[in-house]
């Protein structure tokens, strides 16, 4: 019984809402739940029995914040890998405290994803923890954070970004990318200075797919098997077409593809591959469900209005 409360208990300290003093700046190793270790939390569910844990595991099945925290000590990587993703799309700030653990997850894809999720998350208690990432051994959860604190924005990440690039070159181009998102005279300078000096072009940091939203083109998207196996393709060209594709289809089943597809040697899948997780929020309906919705409403107006031509033209005549 004991060790059930701790599991649930445990889970939901973790997802509570950040404090105001902890909004105005709390170091974090003096976060509550702190103390609150992942291999304390490993009861499953159905080992919890009947009584008060009952109510407490329904307040958390109810709750997608809490679900996804839970996952998040699962220990198959894939699933802590995807609840890091849902976190980050949920954009909660009760998804900070345990995504901030998971940057020292033993697996790198976990720690690249949480990376991520703290970027979509945008709260300040990451910046510190995402500087530290900045020397990951890994070097694409290395790029993450760099990623990351270009979407936090705040001008403390400068400097450290700035020393990073000179220990891992490879850091060129997200280095540059974080910098335009940076305010502030000092990275609108250094931003400008590795244009003029590194021969970069200002770019677009979003990704525009054009046509490819249309109705039409969504209509003949290809199916999922096919997009599963052209994301693994040797065609860097054709991975990235698939990523865009896969964005485009909003399927949450295409999760675990793009976030594979995060670790993609070729930089541009990468970019892709950022975008597309974002288009395929669970927290929002499947966009591919509501375009044809929308266009059979607005037939259905357009149709009232010409049946109701001649008799507007009537009256006001």
């Amino acid at each position: 019984m004991r060790n059930s409360q701790v599991t649930l208990l445990g889970a939901l300290a973790l997802a509570l809402p950040l404090s105001t003093s902890e909004a105005d700046g709390r170091k974090l190793s003096a976060l509550p739940g702190a103390q609150v270790r992942w291999s304390e939390l490993t009861e499953p569910w159905d080992s919890v029995p009947n009584g008060e844990p009952v109510a407490i595991r329904s307040r958390v099945q109810r709750d997608p914040v809490a679900v996804r925290v839970l996952e998040l000590r699962d220990r198959d990587w894939r699933v802590r890998r995807h609840a890091a993703w849902a976190l980050g799309e949920l954009e909660s700030p009760r998804g900070v405290r345990p995504l901030l653990e998971c940057l020292e997850d033993e697996s790198a894809e976990v720690r690249h994803v949480s990376a991520w999720a703290l970027g979509e998350i945008k709260h300040h208690l990451a910046i510190r923890p995402l500087i530290e990432r900045l020397h990951d051994h890994d070097p694409l959860v290395r790029e993450m954070a760099v990623l990351a604190l270009g979407e936090l924005g705040h001008p403390s990440a400068v400097a450290p970004l700035m020393e990073a690039l000179q220990q891992h070159g490879a850091l060129l181009e997200p280095v540059y990318r974080a910098l335009g998102k940076i305010k502030g005279e000092q990275a609108h300078s250094l931003r400008h200075t590795l244009e003029q000096e590194l021969g970069l072009r200002q770019q677009d940091d979003e990704i525009f797919i054009g046509g490819l939203v249309m109705v039409r083109a969504r209509q003949v998207a290809p199916s999922l098997p096919s997009l599963a196996a052209a994301v693994r393709s040797d065609d860097p060209s054709l991975r990235r077409l698939a990523a865009e594709w896969l964005g485009l289809q909003g399927n949450e089943r295409a999760v675990d593809l793009l976030l594979g597809a995060l670790r993609d040697p070729e930089p541009s899948v990468r970019t892709v591959a950022i975008w597309a997780l974002d288009e395929i929020n669970p927290s929002r309906p499947d966009l591919a469900l509501l375009v044809p919705l929308l266009c059979i409403i607005v037939a259905v107006i357009g149709d009232a209005f010409l049946l109701r031509a001649p008799e507007l033209r009537t009256t006001h005549t």
